[in-house]
Formats: C-alpha cells, sequence, structure tokens
C-alpha cells in the first residue's frame, strides 16, 4: 500500500469515526395513524450517502489495468462447474421454485415413524408403519 493510499484509507477512517448529525424531524408531518403525510418534509433531507468503500468498485478498477487478470479469473469460473453456477444465479437470478404439492388429496399416505435407539444398526423390526387417511 503507498503512502497516498494510506492517508485516503485514514480520511475515510475519521469520517466512518464521526457522528451522523441530528436530524430535524419537525417538518415532517403525520396522519392518525402515524404515517408520513404527502408533500410532508423528507426524513431523509440529506440523501443517501455515498459509501467510501466498494469492494466491486475496487475490483473493476484493477481489472481495467490488468485485463489478463480478468481473463484468467473469467477461464477459472468457467472451469469451475460451483462457481460457474453461483455467477450465472447472480447474473440471471436464480428460477422460481414451485413449493406446490401435487397428487390426489384423497388418497390415503403412510406415515412412517422410526424409532432411534442410538443403536447403529437400526432394522426395520424397530419401526412402526401405520396408513394415515386424509380427512379433507
Amino acid at each position: 500500500m503507498n503512502e497516498e493510499e494510506t492517508i485516503k484509507n485514514e480520511e475515510i477512517k475519521e469520517e466512518i469515526k464521526e457522528e451522523p448529525a441530528k436530524l430535524d424531524l419537525s417538518g415532517v408531518k403525520r396522519d392518525e395513524k402515524g404515517r408520513i403525510v404527502p408533500g410532508s418534509a423528507s426524513l431523509n433531507p440529506k440523501g443517501r450517502s455515498c459509501s467510501p468503500i466498494s469492494i466491486t468498485a475496487e475490483q473493476k478498477a484493477y481489472f481495467f489495468e490488468h485485463p489478463d487478470e480478468f481473463k484468467k479469473y473469467c477461464e477459472d469460473i468457467r472451469k469451475d462447474p460451483n462457481m460457474r453456477k453461483h455467477v450465472w444465479d447472480h447474473i440471471d437470478g436464480k428460477p422460481p421454485e414451485s413449493l406446490r404439492l401435487s397428487g390426489d388429496a384423497s388418497l390415503p399416505f403412510i406415515l412412517k415413524i422410526i424409532k432411534d435407539d442410538g443403536k447403529k444398526d437400526n432394522k426395520d423390526e424397530g419401526e412402526d408403519s401405520q396408513v394415515v387417511s386424509n380427512p379433507v
């Protein structure tokens, strides 16, 4: 780390340590349910603060300066199937999952209760099976 980066990091640390300014909420108007009325003062008058730390921005700057490293990084992602899936999920988003159960609701189902006595070799003798009909 060079001297300029060290100075910049120290400045960022000092900014983080400073206490946030107190908000003046006197102009905020609310209705009887406590909701903010349209046209009243903003709860965040200064807006979103710009973040002094961004890993993404640092990586982009590094890869911009070192395109050969970026190519190597992409090749490594292509070689690893788990990493490739992870990156793809972040780019396109995961596909929606259906949580609906299918089948005939009028059919009975089997409820299998397994008793665990702590022994390693449990056999089917210690298990109780019972057919339960659907009450629907």
